[in-house]
């Protein structure tokens, strides 16, 4: 590019402004500093500049400085040579701290400092730029201002929005001049009375704050239009706000206002009235009087009733009473010709007024969640763009048809979604608590009821029976237990914790007494006795249980105890009689464990016995000459039956028939010749206090390779073998 040269007359421009605004600016652009007699204004805003160079401050024609939106870090102490600048915007920016010879700029008119994070208090000289109309400090964490803030005489607006400030310095009240004050989002508890004192003041927001009261001394700002103390705890506003009769704008949204006071009548120039998110039960009637009213928001308050003044707002546009508890609109509300907007959502409204056909303007109706039956015939005189009926109707417009009211006797419109249902269901409030819609009763009832607890699942593995019962006593403070999720217990835990491991573990209801505890009752386990001659079956009642009570079952067993005796038997077995085992231990013992794997542990509901059926039947016994050849087919005989069980119980444990075998030797050499008494009795070596798992007594079916071995006594052969036994006798 070429130079200008000063001699020719054409390339001699003046340069007033350079707008460099969004170009992803590094730094300051060395173009900006060709003219340094001629620019006034410069505009960087939104760029990336950190830092700014000494020859920018040589600009000293400069008028118009704004640097918004950059990354600047320090604000250099070369400022005050810029002291023909008039506006000075710095704001959203990384400066920790302004310097104090801002003071010799002079003729600085608007400073902009917002956004910045200051680590150090306003400096002292920012109060002697006696020319200041705006001053900007939002967010900036100012926690006080300067004392002598007032001295400021010129300043029109001050913005103090989001910062930390508590209270005003006394000397605000010097500020005549000032228009709009901007509290708005800091930590006023108390509005300081020297508001009250500025004349001019136009604009007051104090929204966001905690103030409880608002002073009566705000009626004295007789120029002010504009009021916002919305998000408060305000419980009234006085009487005096009737004196600020130029306000056109009132927020008091988001409070704990009942009432309103009887002279905001007097508010003859109020365009715009929010109200919404209280606790009103009743709308003054003095409301009729604000003529120049047309926005009336009275959101999500209590009101069950709307003044008959309300039709005297004939400049209303916009009438919004949703989340209330209306029951009926008063037919005055016809007399607002100009409504444009009526919102009525989720009242408890039963019926329109007829006087709603007289709107011609209204464009959009809004009664979802509501009671509604049918609508008046009028709505068709309506320009109606859009009519809601439901919350989840699809389109704006629906289509009608015509009835008949019976009560009436007039014609209505109704269509599919009339009558009108109760769209928030118990359910479904539970699922959106906490949303504005079904929020609303917990923020706007005044008395402080607690909710109704609602039960949270709980998921986790018990451990022990104890843990259950402790769970069942402490069902009552389930409600502040928080979600619990135990760890899975291993599969081996959770085998260990089964009704068979436990303390019955390795008994399926036969027990094998040893040898110290041989005369101890057993169940189910034949005893030999060499005193007693006699085949004798006891089959006494199973023990009582006192917890919990047996279960009542019918069962085919006698009370009284069943004993079959018979005479004397030949020691020696004939070959037509069936193989017996060498001890009645072997038997009980193979058939316990042939049916512990087979069958599971009886449940806690059975009773410990089902039922016990004995069979007595005999077969005939031929008589044989004792001798010596009968001694050898016994003996034959019980080797070919030992070597046949060796085969048919070669999957039994190899050690517990090695006892057994060396058990029944001893006995058949001191009980050779007779048979021993036999007993079948039920065993208490359970403790059932203390076992709550209580294993109760099953009989089970014989195993298959037993099947065909019992000895049988038909009744048939009684007799014969009687005869036997009295010839042996008479023998002997």
């Amino acid at each position: 590019m070429f130079k200008c040269i000063p001699i020719f007359k054409a390339c001699n421009r003046q340069v007033e402004w350079v707008d460099r605004r969004h170009c992803n600016l590094q730094s300051v652009p060395d173009d900006v500093m060709r003219y340094t007699r001629s620019l006034e204004e410069v505009f960087l805003d939104a760029n990336s500049i950190r830092e700014l160079p000494k020859n920018f401050f040589r600009l000293v024609q400069l008028r118009t400085v704004t640097l918004s939106d950059n990354e600047i870090s320090k604000l250099p102490q070369d400022i005050a040579q810029l002291v023909n600048m008039v506006e000075l915007d710095i704001s959203r920016n990384d400066i920790g701290e302004i310097p104090e010879n801002i003071k010799f700029c002079k003729n600085l008119q608007v400073l902009d400092i917002s956004s910045n994070p200051l680590v150090v208090p306003l400096p002292a000289g920012i109060t002697q730029l006696r020319n200041l109309t705006r001053l900007g400090l939002n967010d900036v964490s100012l926690s006080y201002l300067p004392k002598d803030i007032g001295s400021l005489t010129n300043l029109t607006h001050l913005e103090l929005r989001e910062n930390m400030l508590n209270q005003l310095p006394p000397s605000v009240s010097f500020l005549i001049k000032l228009e709009s004050l901007d509290l708005g989002s800091n930590e006023i508890d108390e509005l300081s009375e020297c508001v009250g004192s500025l004349p001019n003041l136009q604009e007051l927001w104090l929204d966001c704050n905690d103030l409880q009261v608002l002073p009566p001394i705000v009626g004295n700002l007789k120029k002010l239009t504009q009021l916002d103390v919305s998000e408060n705890v305000l419980e009234f506003i006085p009487e005096e706000i009737s004196g600020l009769t130029n306000l056109t704008d009132l927020c008091l949204s988001q409070n704990n206002l009942e009432r309103l006071p009887e002279g905001i009548g007097q508010l003859k120039k109020l365009g715009i009235l929010k109200v919404d998110s209280n606790r009103l039960i009743e709308l003054t009637s003095q409301i009729g009087n604000c003529e120049n009213l047309e926005e009336l928001i009275l959101t999500e308050n209590l009101l069950s009733e709307l003044p008959n003044t309300i039709g005297e707002l004939r400049k209303m546009t916009n009438f919004n009473v949703d989340r209330n508890r209306l029951t009926e609109i008063p037919v005055e509300i016809g007399k607002c010709k100009k409504l444009d907007i009526l919102s009525m959502r989720d009242n408890l409204l039963l019926r329109l007024p007829q006087e709603l056909g007289y709107l011609k303007e209204l464009h959009v109706l809004d009664v979802s969640g509501n009671r509604l039956e049918y609508l008046p015939i009028t709505v068709t005189n309506l320009n109606l763009k859009a009519l809601w009926l439901s919350e989840n109707q699809a389109q704006p417009m629906l289509k009608f048809q015509t009835d008949f009211d019976e009560r009436t006797g007039q014609k209505v419109l109704t269509c599919f979604l009339l009558p009108q249902q109760a769209f928030h269901t118990e359910s479904m409030e539970n699922l959106l608590q906490g949303s504005i819609a079904t929020d609303r009763d917990s923020r706007l009832s005044w008395k402080d009821e607690k909710p109704e607890k609602v039960r949270e699942s709980v998921i986790r593995f018990v451990e022990t029976e104890k843990d259950e019962e402790e769970e069942g006593e402490g069902d009552e403070d389930d409600f502040d237990k928080p979600f619990v999720r135990h760890d899975t217990p291993h599969p081996k835990e959770l085998k260990g914790k089964h009704p068979k491991f436990k303390a019955t573990k390795g008994i399926d209801g036969h027990v094998i007494p040893h040898h110290e505890t041989k005369n101890q009752p057993s169940s189910f386990v034949p005893q030999r006795d060499s005193m007693i001659n006699a085949m004798e079956i006891e089959i006494p009642p199973p023990p009582k249980r006192e917890k919990p009570p047996p279960p009542e079952r019918k069962s085919s067993m006698r009370e009284d105890q069943v004993i079959v005796r018979a005479p004397e038997l030949e020691t020696k077995r004939f070959d037509s009689e069936p193989r017996q085992y060498k001890d009645e231990t072997d038997y009980n013992y193979n058939r316990s464990n042939d049916d512990d794997d087979d069958e599971e542990p009886p449940k806690e509901s059975q009773p410990l016995l089902r039922e016990v059926t004995i069979v007595t039947t005999t077969n005939t016994i031929p008589q044989q000459p004792v001798g010596e050849e009968e001694c050898d087919d016994d003996a034959d005989e019980d080797e070919d039956n030992q070597e046949t069980d060796e085969d048919e119980e070669e999957e039994d444990d190899d050690n517990r028939g090695d006892e057994i075998e060396a058990e029944d030797e001893d006995g058949d050499d001191t009980n050779d010749d007779m048979y021993m008494e036999k007993r079948v009795g039920f065993t208490q070596d359970f403790d059932f206090d203390d076992d709550d798992r209580k294993t109760p007594l099953r009989r089970r079916d014989t195993p298959h390779h037993k099947k065909g071995k019992r000895i049988v006594i038909s009744d048939d052969a009684k007799d014969k073998v009687l005869e036997i036994l009295a010839a042996k006798k008479q023998d002997d």
